[in-house]
């Protein structure tokens, strides 16, 4: 007669393993927050270095457009047209690549 050996599985976890679970979360999340805490502090710094020199950037271009603002009253129309046709080497330049 052959003896039968029954084993059942428990789902059931032990309180023990309940507060070490938490423990382990709770260690995790204070090694974890200085981590991201150093990481937004290190952002914010060069989010604020960043915002500093647009803002020097565009004070120092403002105070140039009223320099020349001021300068150039009387602009002439003609002096604000940028002329892009090629001259004459360029010109030659390309019938040769031709």
């Amino acid at each position: 007669m052959t003896q039968r050996r029954i084993y059942y599985k428990s789902t059931n976890m032990s309180p023990l393993t309940l507060l070490g679970l938490g423990l382990l979360a709770v260690a995790a999340f204070f090694v974890a927050l200085p981590l991201f805490l150093g990481a937004v502090v290190v952002f914010s710094i060069a989010a604020g270095y960043m915002a500093w020199r647009v803002r020097k950037v565009m004070r120092q271009f403002e105070k140039e457009c009223a320099r020349r603002s001021e300068t150039n009253s009387d602009l002439d129309p003609s002096s604000l047209i940028i002329d892009v046709t090629p001259d004459q080497t360029e010109r030659e330049r390309d019938q040769r690549m031709d």
